[in-house]
């Protein structure tokens, strides 16, 4: 499970944690493992561990995905997202986190047309398109993207879009924690809904290009969030993400 991965010190918890795996005790390997990953969030063995523990396959890809952000050589994490993206690509009926995407791209859409930015044919054609396209990564084009390809959306109107949607989330959360990076800093009054929608626009326009850089790194090279800021903000986005798979 480890080969691939860059070795440290193992944390306390660990390798007990692991003998739980192998005698079959899954529940108490997933809570001793959860607690290791919340007290040493740097450490990969673990979140790749963690990614054979959980069941949707959503968290299974985020678990991975954190891995290769620790240790970009990790050959097991890779296999792990190809499996991840073949099963996604196999499937006659599409998975739960599958499905809540095109929901969310279908709210995204809606939202467009509401406001005038887009048209009904506009983003019917997207979908359709969205639907037989995957991008790099296995997973399905952004709507965006799509809409921005075709020349219907500019990325400034996609970024302004996207940051009207937060705005009115936000409004009805109830005293949920936000669900995106970009909802926690302007929440937390660390950039404006403006600075987030600049970074947005940057982003999309660098997509296609064919670059793909994280918020957060576009949000420090801005200067809009100093890397200690942002790190803040993501183990909290990190610790809300466990508090899902429960004590």
């Amino acid at each position: 499970m480890e080969q691939g991965i860059m070795m440290e010190s193992k944390p306390q918890g660990f390798t007990e944690a692991v003998q739980a795996v192998r005698r079959g005790d899954r529940e108490t390997a997933r809570r001793l493992m959860r607690q290791v990953i919340l007290e040493n969030p740097s450490y990969a063995p673990a979140w790749l561990w963690m990614s054979g523990l959980v069941d949707d396959k959503q968290q299974q890809r985020e678990c991975l995905e954190r891995v290769l952000a620790l240790d970009p050589t990790c050959q097991a994490a890779r296999d792990g997202l190809e499996i991840l993206k073949l099963q996604e690509m196999l499937a006659v009926t599409p998975s739960p986190p599958e499905r809540e995407r095109k929901q969310e791209a279908r709210k995204l859409g809606t939202y467009l047309v509401e406001r005038g930015f887009i048209t009904a044919e506009q983003l019917e054609a997207a979908l359709t398109e969205q639907t037989n396209s995957l991008g790099y990564n296995g997973l399905r084009v952004p709507l965006g993207d799509i809409l921005i390809k075709h020349g219907w959306l500019t990325p400034q109107m996609l970024a302004t879009a996207l940051v009207m949607q937060q705005k009115d989330r936000l409004a009805v959360l109830n005293g949920k924690p936000p669900q995106h990076l970009g909802e926690y800093l302007v929440v937390e009054g660390v950039i404006s809904p403006d600075e987030l929608a600049a970074v947005l626009a940057e982003q999309a326009r660098l997509r296609q290009s064919g670059q793909s850089l994280l918020l957060g790194e576009l949000l420090i090279r801005s200067g809009y969030v100093s890397p200690q800021v942002l790190e803040e903000m993501l183990e909290r986005q990190r610790d809300d993400f466990f508090s899902r798979f429960g004590d």
